[in-house]
């Protein structure tokens, strides 16, 4: 019986023996894995904290791009509805930036001086362009060149291009054109 027990024990000890080395293999695979698992997420955040500072700084970079145009630019919704403009549009419409935001496009453009829709059907990947009038609070009308091109989400980017400048150069050059021509005939047919 003494023997019996003794193998039993000797069986015991050393299945508590491989239990134990099963239990201690287990925990460090298991803490092997969860220090492989925070590495990857450890390394993913920061993937992600790269990518997020890359586009607030390509971001930061396309305001400025846009702000700083020479030109007015719009972005309308399919309604010819203001989304958004720069400070240029601002300035050519006579209105602060904030109040562009929500104003419906015909508030402000005329076509040949009679509201009413403004722009063309616009199609993907097409340009429309066209001459237009603004008309500014005050009441006083400036001569744009408009250029507008719908974006993939349907929207629509307008730019502008304030050119009363050159409306009023061709005024003159017809004017002086006219005199010249009447005071070229006068002597002619007399």
């Amino acid at each position: 019986e003494q023997h019996l027990l003794e193998r039993r024990r000797a069986l015991t000890n050393q299945s508590a023996g491989r239990a134990t080395t099963i239990i201690v293999f287990s925990t460090v695979l298991a803490v092997l894995l969860m220090a492989i698992a925070l590495a990857l997420l450890h390394e993913d955040l920061q993937r992600r904290r790269t990518a997020e500072l890359a586009l607030q700084t390509s971001e930061a970079k396309y305001r400025q791009l846009v702000e700083q145009a020479a030109d007015a630019i719009l972005i309308i919704d399919s309604h010819a509805v203001c989304l958004e403009g720069n400070a240029r549009a601002a300035e050519v419409l006579g209105r602060r930036q904030e109040e562009i935001q929500g104003l419906p496009l015909s508030a402000f453009v005329q076509s040949d001086g009679a509201a009413g829709p403004v722009l063309p059907m616009l199609r993907y990947g097409h340009v429309t362009t066209g001459e237009f009038w603004v008309v500014r609070p005050a009441g006083d009308r400036v001569a744009v060149e408009v250029r507008a091109t719908m974006l993939d989400d349907g929207r629509i980017q307008i730019i502008a291009r304030d050119v009363s400048e050159r409306k009023e150069v061709e005024r003159i050059k017809d004017e002086f054109l006219a005199i010249v021509s009447h005071e070229l005939r006068t002597p002619l047919t007399s």
